[in-house]
């Protein structure tokens, strides 16, 4: 059966308000700390390919081909991910939702691909049951943990009996910490505290998925390497965190505070440090299934 997925028109999009540190520019008076500009979304789909390999697809969920009509992505940023999901799945509407739009140019638009305009602190601007299935990655930085259960319930409001949910996320879980990653991870987490959020938080995904009113729902734990010692997925992985520590130099140090200078010769350590300690990081994710109660 084909579903029409309800979408609201908007005939522009959200007001934003922005505020530039240096060169970088982030979005104001919201408590997302990374940057909104070309260089964070070459870093965001720099970083869509090291999870596409880790996983060995576009998600986890036991999709069936066949049966999927519709999906959505919370939070797509440059839309690479509902892009490839459009590719793949031609017979079902895929929506990209963001707080700002991916930037036009950057994509190749499937017919069966739009993106409309909204924040995953509000209502999610669709039709209860418009989905088979809801994605959203690594938004941690984007929601305050009081408000976490709020947001998996509004997924889950969209997603449509028998569909699914899939939330993959990355906060400061990390093995083997050197002394100059400790020094980010309390600069990181004193930022984080200030807005409401709790990176840590994220070990509990499938903890929201059941509060939710989701069964069958699969918690994974991934431990992977970073740094060049784990070969070329860990020399991936960390050139992706260098350059999100890099995007957040501005906010760090108007916030924290600390000197330019500190952070700086802080990071230029962080390479050989994970090398040296053979660092990994924690990738938590978790699905599960909307069922009739």
């Amino acid at each position: 059966m084909t579903r029409t997925t309800q979408t609201t028109r908007l005939t522009r999009p959200l007001e934003v308000e922005s505020e530039w540190i240096g060169t970088r520019r982030y979005l104001a008076n919201l408590p997302y700390a990374l940057p909104k500009d070309a260089p964070e979304a070459d870093r965001l789909n720099f970083q869509h390919y090291y999870f596409r390999r880790l996983f060995k697809g576009l998600y986890l969920a036991p999709l069936e081909k066949q049966r999927l009509c519709s999906a959505l992505d919370v939070g797509c940023g440059t839309g690479r991910w509902a892009c490839e999901m459009a590719l793949d799945f031609p017979r079902a509407q895929v929506v990209g939702l963001d707080i700002e739009l991916p930037r036009s140019g950057t994509l190749v638009m499937p017919s069966n691909l739009t993106f409309t305009p909204g924040n995953v602190l509000t209502r999610l601007p669709f039709a209860d049951n418009s989905f088979d299935f809801v994605h959203q990655r690594l938004l941690v930085a984007a929601i305050p943990t009081m408000q976490w259960p709020v947001v998996v319930a509004e997924l889950a409001r969209v997603t449509c009996l028998g569909g699914w949910i899939e939330l993959i996320e990355a906060g400061d879980t990390y093995l083997n910490v050197g002394p100059a990653l400790s020094q980010f991870l309390h600069w990181g987490r004193a930022l984080s505290g200030a807005r409401g959020i709790d990176p840590g938080r994220v070990a509990y995904l499938d903890e929201l998925l059941l509060g939710a009113g989701l069964t069958g729902v699969e918690k994974r734990v991934l431990r992977v390497p970073v740094g060049s010692w784990g070969g070329r997925m860990g020399h991936t992985l960390a050139q992706n965190i260098l350059a999100a520590f890099e995007g957040m130099r501005g906010i760090y140090c108007q916030n924290v505070p600390l000197h330019p200078e500190q952070f700086d010769a802080t990071l230029a350590i962080l390479s050989d440090e994970w090398n040296a300690y053979r660092t990994e990081f924690a990738v938590f994710t978790a699905y599960g299934s909307l069922q009739p109660r």
